[in-house]
């Protein structure tokens, strides 16, 4: 569960010291195989950094295979034009297909059949999203790092007990108030009582308490023991470059404006084996909301026109059809020569809208819909603009360039 507060340090990046001390002590893979494997972020484009929490049995390593499974499973979203943050929880239990496995698991056991490269693989496909990056950690250094801290305070909302002999565990934590060492927050984080998706609901009040109590000013003291403990239980294929960047994307962002969600399903069994059954278009529409950043009741004040500016044929209606199922009000469909217009060898947005963002969300919007190496160049249009009675000016302007093509196909 660190990882996620960890995940949360770099992207909020309130306290550029934690970055001096502890951040650029991580162990970065980024000249391994993982950095070749996944996608590199396109300008504008969320960056989705998958955490995991192996079991504390065992230790990764950065560039080796540990075979172990996934107790905890997130996927962290930062995006760089909003300077939004949000995070997607995984239940272990969900049942999805794991490659090189012949029925459907618990996405728990894809690290454990293939490590972080099974993992990565597994969730994007799952969630049909890029993962670009990953913080793995493991839960035998959990109660090290807490302490690290000095512990961390927390209103537990009920009488927690549990005894497994098999594990010499017993967990005993008094409802109330409490401040937790090491030890007693990694049972808290762990504890089962009832569904993986009540201990995910756990785990997400404690990463706020967390975060609040790692970026305030009491836990800037405790950054050199707490750089020791991290460095020691954590790899990732971040840079410290890249880690300082997301950092300044991130800065101001308070706990409580990051929208944390869970991928919804409901629980059952298979061949006597329990299971979260994701519920697949629910989840397709999370994923659109929260990972992708898909604004359809914003968008839909927002008016558009596309032309045809590059003389490929049917690329306006291909263009101003998807951006209607994103949710744009689209006024009308040209072609820019029949109005007197140039013709553009790449796309050009022209935006009206007094705000800046409006026009770099479109531009974005594009860059999901266009295929990669296609230049979209953005411009503000800022001036009076006085039409005739009839003539609508739209909010924005696209001039699609001759270079289109979709990612689904060639324009026609």
């Amino acid at each position: 569960m660190l990882g996620v507060g960890l995940g949360l340090l770099m992207f909020a990046g309130v306290a550029l010291v934690a970055v001096n001390f502890f951040l650029l002590g991580l162990n970065p893979d980024d000249g391994g195989t993982i950095a070749q494997q996944v996608p590199t972020p396109e300008p504008g484009e969320r960056i989705n950094v998958l955490i995991l929490g192996v079991d504390a049995a065992q230790s990764p390593q950065p560039g080796v295979y540990v075979p172990s499974r996934s107790d905890t499973i997130m996927v962290a979203t930062i995006d760089p034009v909003t300077s939004e943050v949000a995070m997607v929880f995984v239940p272990r239990d969900t049942r999805v297909p794991i490659a090189g496995r012949p029925t459907e698991e618990k996405i728990a056991h894809a690290h454990a059949h293939g490590g972080i490269e099974r993992a990565i693989d597994t969730v994007s496909k799952f969630l049909d999203i890029p993962i670009h990056y990953y913080v793995r950690l493991d839960f035998s250094g959990f109660a090290e790092i807490i302490d690290s801290i000095g512990g961390v305070q927390l209103d537990v909302e009920e009488h927690m007990y549990y005894e497994d002999p098999a594990q010499d565990l017993v967990i005993n934590i008094p409802a109330g108030q409490q401040h937790m060492d090491g030890n007693t927050a990694l049972h808290y984080v762990r504890y089962r009582n009832g569904s993986d998706i009540d201990r995910i609901e756990r785990q997400k009040k404690f990463l706020r308490q967390l975060v609040q109590q790692v970026l305030s000013l009491r836990t800037v003291k405790h950054l050199g023991d707490l750089a020791t403990s991290v460095t020691a239980h954590v790899d990732t294929n971040l840079s410290p470059t890249r880690i300082v960047s997301l950092s300044r994307v991130g800065l101001g962002i308070s706990p409580d404006d990051v929208e944390m969600e869970m991928i919804p399903g409901s629980p059952g069994y298979r061949d006597g084996i329990s299971y979260w059954f994701p519920d697949y278009q629910e989840t397709e529409d999370l994923i659109e909301r929260v990972i992708l950043g898909i604004r359809r009741p914003e968008n839909s004040s927002v008016s558009v026109e596309v032309l045809n500016g590059g003389g490929v044929r049917g690329a306006a209606t291909e263009v101003a059809d998807y951006l209607e199922r994103l949710g744009y009000e689209v006024l009308r469909v040209e072609n820019a020569a029949d109005m007197g217009g140039e013709k553009y060898e790449v796309t050009r947005v022209v935006s009206r809208c007094d705000d800046e963002l409006e026009g770099k969300l479109m531009v974005r919007a594009l860059r999901n819909h266009f295929s990669d190496d296609q230049e979209i160049n953005l411009y503000r249009d800022v001036s009076d603009h006085e039409t005739e009675e009839d003539e609508v000016t739209a909010d924005i302007s696209v001039f699609v360039g001759a270079d289109y093509r979709s990612t689904t196909s060639e324009g026609e």
